[in-house]
């Protein structure tokens, strides 16, 4: 690591003690978003360097010879943490990040006034796990729990806050925030402490939001309690397995035994990449084609179809 920056060096921490997936994030100069736009606004900062990471967060990595390419070539970039492998994340907004001042709207009382006065609970319970100071809030990390990323006004998450899981990253201090604040663990290395599980007041409110949006709590239940340690895949694995039955459960009408294959092959790829277990798949996938309303004829067809092709390409985490 001799040579790097904060942040690369940094980088390799995470990747190497955390084994968490990792990518390069824009970084900020000054108050300025090194991409060189016009005006990236609240994103500075906050977007991947697309001509490394085309696909984002997917494209994350814990090859440390990829990452120290990355932030050679971009010492100053951030870090951006892929969630949904090694935790999850509960992104709170307390402050205007440039006054420092608390917004008109606090989010504990919002949570409380939504009914999850649970999570306002356990959060001021004093006994949360790793925990980042952003430049405008807090980032709580709690073991993966199979939710998708949820951000903006369209996730039916409580106002100011956002969750960061599968499909979504997390900026990791050292990062530098647009305000000039860098981000910074509350404690000095909270990261190696015990990453806890999330509360059930803290499912529960994920959960109203996934049938605020129209999900359906069975389409996530094959796949939510998943676990590395149990055997049934590396976390990158499960991570793509969750996203695949995510994608077949939303497929339209005229589209859905295509998409079952086309996520199906995927997936079997990492099975012949040694990522997940043959069982594991299959059971998933079998009933998310069944959610879809496909007959188990259908079902055995596509999927005998899709592991015929797609382990014969075998793909497994860079």
């Amino acid at each position: 690591m001799t040579g790097l920056s904060i942040n690369g060096q940094w980088a390799i921490w995470y990747a190497t003690h955390l084994d968490v997936p990792l990518f390069p994030i824009w970084g900020v100069v000054d108050g300025v978003c090194e991409c060189n736009r016009a005006n990236c606004g609240k994103e500075t900062g906050k977007h991947p360097i697309g001509h490394l990471v085309h696909n984002g967060a997917s494209d994350a990595t814990t090859d440390v010879e990829v990452l120290t390419a990355w932030w050679t070539r971009h010492p100053n970039a951030n870090i951006g943490l892929a969630a949904g492998f090694v935790f999850d994340v509960l992104d709170l907004d307390y402050l205007d990040p440039f006054t420092q001042s608390t917004p008109a709207d606090d989010p504990l009382e919002i949570l409380a006034n939504e009914g999850h006065q649970g999570v306002v609970d356990w959060l001021g319970n004093g006994e949360l796990g790793p925990v980042s100071m952003t430049g405008r809030g807090r980032h709580v990390l709690v073991q993966p729990t199979g939710f998708r990323n949820k951000t903006g006004n369209r996730s039916n998450m409580p106002g100011h806050c956002d969750w960061r899981g599968i499909g979504g990253y997390m900026i990791a201090p050292p990062s530098m925030h647009a305000s000039g604040h860098r981000y910074a663990w509350l404690d000095e290395f909270p990261i190696t402490a015990s990453i806890p599980e999330a509360p059930e007041a803290l499912l529960d409110m994920l959960r109203a939001t996934e049938r605020a949006a129209g999900a359906r709590d069975d389409v996530l239940a094959p796949v939510v309690h998943l676990d590395p340690r149990r055997g049934d895949g590396t976390r990158y694995g499960l991570a793509a397995l969750h996203r695949a039955c995510d994608t077949i459960a939303a497929a339209a009408e005229g589209t859905r035994n295509q998409t079952l294959y086309d996520e199906a092959y995927s997936i079997y790829r990492l099975v012949a990449g040694g990522e997940l277990t043959i069982t594991i798949v299959d059971d998933c996938l079998t009933a998310a084609g069944q959610h879809l309303g496909l007959s188990d004829r259908e079902i055995t067809r596509t999927l005998d179809s899709a592991s015929d092709r797609g382990q014969q390409r075998p793909k497994a985490a860079a």
